[in-house]
């Protein structure tokens, strides 16, 4: 199971991208993995194929579409907003940073996916508002057949939520694309900043990552290495070795994060 996972992880990296000391991408690493886009295949299958086709029992087309829906839409809720606030950040040359994902963001997609899920299979009006605004929506015909049935029983795919925060979580420890970029930004606005004042800032932007990676000494040693290399990289007119030396302490660190799960 474990090299599955390894080997799923690997996937992802392909996908999704991984964050470098001097290069980034898009923040969507959390959904363009594997499993999530597995469980977004899995509900498409599923309503489009299994459900009514008689293959499978109606009860059990029901609860894959709502656990695995569950799974990814926080993470789709992440990566989309992320990725708003990056063309934000684009756009504004670097002015609107904090747009790489935090625990918050996971936490906040989670609680918005439980607001809409719990009334719909608690309350009839509720589905029908919401059946009426996809179709609103929906200008490619999509979800033309789309219904949404009230079954409290549907309720314990909510075991979910707490999953999909979890999964996020581990792109976060490893530190999330974005991140850096933004602390590039801010390094760039600052004139001639101390290197004491850039450990400061690079140390407090990677706080929730600190705080994740506590749990194993070897971890935070490997992290607290890479901020010194970082802050160090960071400085006006720091030569190439010094950027170098930081991608080598960040790749340590992420050794570290596989060695001491």
């Amino acid at each position: 199971m474990t090299n599955i996972l390894a080997r799923l992880d690997r996937l992802g990296r392909w996908l999704g991208g991984i964050e470098r000391v001097d290069d980034t991408g898009l923040p969507v690493e959390e959904l363009a993995h594997p499993l999530p886009l597995l469980a977004m295949a899995l509900l498409g299958v599923n309503d489009h194929l299994l459900k009514g086709s008689g293959w499978v029992p109606g009860w059990l087309t029901g609860k894959l579409s709502d656990f695995a829906g569950l799974f990814f839409f926080p993470l789709f809720v992440t990566a989309t907003a992320d990725t708003a606030l990056y063309l934000a950040f684009r756009l504004s040359g670097g002015r609107t940073p904090r747009y790489s994902l935090r625990m918050w963001k996971l936490y906040a997609a989670a609680s918005f996916t439980a607001v809409i899920f719990v009334p719909l299979k608690l309350s009839d009006r509720w589905g029908t508002l919401y059946i009426e605004a996809m179709h609103l929506l929906d200008v490619l015909d999509l979800f033309g057949g789309f219904q949404v049935t009230r079954d409290p029983t549907d309720l314990l795919a909510l075991v979910m939520l707490p999953l999909a925060v979890l999964f996020g979580r581990r792109f976060l420890v490893r530190i999330p694309l974005g991140r850096l970029a933004e602390l590039r930004a801010a390094a760039r606005s600052e004139h001639r900043p101390a290197p004491k004042e850039l450990r400061k800032t690079v140390k407090a932007a990677l706080a929730d990552v600190r705080s994740l990676a506590s749990a194993h000494p070897a971890r935070l040693s490997a992290l607290d290495s890479f901020v010194e290399a970082y802050a160090a990289a960071l400085a006006p007119a720091a030569p190439g070795p010094r950027a170098d030396g930081a991608q080598r302490q960040l790749d340590r660190y992420r050794r570290a994060l596989e060695s001491h799960p």
